[in-house]
Order: structure tokens, then sequence, then C-alpha cells
């Protein structure tokens, strides 16, 4: 899937059938972290931050930097870190 195109994707290597990368959630929308690819570094940044696997977030500005609420939390996540979250909706 190339920038910019969104759709669910059929899952692969133990990720559910359907399932949608971040900067595809639009406002209102909400999604639970299925999992964060990213490097080591990267990872622990984003799980400081709350980015964990089931952990529950709404999108409230899409864009780069996108806003999601998450765990209490407002966070903006530049394209970088978007695309490296894969979420489940509802």
């Amino acid at each position: 899937m190339a920038i910019g195109e969104c759709e669910v994707q059929a899952g692969s290597r133990g990720v559910p059938a359907s399932f949608i990368d971040l900067p595809c959630l639009r406002a209102g929308e909400i999604g639970t972290v299925l999992e964060v690819d990213a490097s080591p570094a990267a990872r622990k940044r984003l799980a400081d931050m709350g980015f964990i696997r089931g952990a529950q977030l709404e999108m409230l500005r899409p864009g780069s930097p996108c806003i999601v609420r998450i765990d209490g939390a407002c966070v903006g996540l530049g394209n970088g870190h978007q695309k490296r979250i894969r979420l489940r909706l509802p």
C-alpha cells in the first residue's frame, strides 16, 4: 500500500484479518493498537506514550502531525511514527 492509500488490509504474521494503519483513521474513529512495527528505541518511546498492544485510542485530528487521545492524554505524532502503528477497528 502506498503512502496516502487507506484500506482495511488482510492480516499476516498473527495480525487479525481486519486492521488499518494509524494514518488511515479518520477524526472521531476509535481503534485498538495491534502492533507497533518500529525499531526497539522507537517502540519503547511509543510504549512510554501509551502505544502498547490492546490500548484504545481515538483520532482527534488526522494529518501530520496527527493528534490522538490515548490513555487519557492527547498525543501528537508525525508521519514517521504514525505509519508504524497498526490498529484493529471496533
